[in-house]
């Protein structure tokens, strides 16, 4: 922690004069200090479109972060589809995921564009339940997902 303090000259003798100089010391040092923390570095990643099908993919043997948030997507796709039953669009999905070496990783932020308010409602429902906390990173990061699926008209 950078404490700066600017003391003028006669604000010292003040304090010099004062008979409980360890008290005023200290509430100036607070009154002077602040920590400033430096945000995690901002990741995006940028999935293709790809068709809303309701079914769980069978899982990739990858083990990046990108393919763990693409596992977590998928996890959700029966309850996306069940949003989107009877609608037709492309479903934009932003979802925000802290990542830090020390804490399992959390969900930040989740939005939702489509252009049926209520599926759209209810996929970001079911989105801010994704479990992203097995997303495994060596780093603290803020990823940035945009994950569209293609929804199409239900016969």
């Amino acid at each position: 922690m950078l404490c700066r303090l600017f003391v003028t000259r006669v604000a010292l003798a003040t304090l010099l004069d004062m008979t409980n100089k360890l008290s005023v010391l200290a509430m100036l040092a607070a009154i002077a200090c602040s920590t400033t923390s430096t945000p995690p570095p901002e990741k995006v990643y940028d999935f293709s479109a790809r068709p809303l099908t309701g079914v769980i993919p069978a899982p990739s043997s990858a083990r990046s972060p990108k393919a763990q948030i693409r596992r977590a997507l998928d996890q959700l796709q029966p309850q996306l589809a069940a949003c989107t039953k009877g609608t037709a669009g492309e479903l934009a999905i932003s979802l925000r995921v802290e990542l830090s070496p020390d804490e399992p990783a959390a969900l930040a932020g989740v939005d939702v564009a489509y252009p049926d308010a209520n599926a759209a409602t209810c996929a970001r429902d079911a989105l801010a339940a994704i479990d992203v906390s097995l997303i495994d990173m060596r780093e603290s990061a803020l990823l940035v997902v945009h994950a569209p699926f293609i929804v199409a008209a239900s016969k």
